[in-house]
């Protein structure tokens, strides 16, 4: 799980409510640094949740990068005013709200790797 934010208690956060679910996480602050761990990571990256406001490469143009990368790579995108997603199809899968519980980002995360698993077993 690559997670994206430009705010250190945010990955922070991340790290571990993900991590007490079973999900190995890597941490990037800006979209430069995520391109660069996607690309190295030794632990392959199933998912990304990402910031929609950062400085310099927003969260809708990692995105998009990402997508070019792996058109199936599950992507949720957090924004702190209310996310439409239909304006950032079909390079976010999900659009939550900063604030949003727990339970809704794992709930989010467990369906958009279901989806992932499930696509993988049909091409397979």
């Amino acid at each position: 799980m690559l997670c994206v934010d430009d705010a250190e208690e945010i990955l922070g956060f991340y790290q571990d409510f993900l991590g007490k679910f079973g999900y190995a996480v890597v941490v990037a602050e800006d979209g430069n640094e995520a391109l660069k761990l996607f690309h190295s990571t030794d632990t392959p990256v199933d998912a990304v949740i990402l910031d929609f406001h950062m400085p310099g490469m927003t969260g809708l143009e990692l995105a998009f990068q990402l997508k070019g990368l792996d058109p199936y790579l599950p992507i949720l995108m957090v924004a702190g005013d209310s996310p439409r997603l239909e304006e950032m199809v079909p390079f976010v899968d999900v659009a939550i709200s900063k604030g949003s519980t727990i339970r809704e980002v794992t709930e989010q995360l467990e369906y958009l790797l279901g989806e992932r698993a499930a696509r993988a077993q049909m091409t397979s």
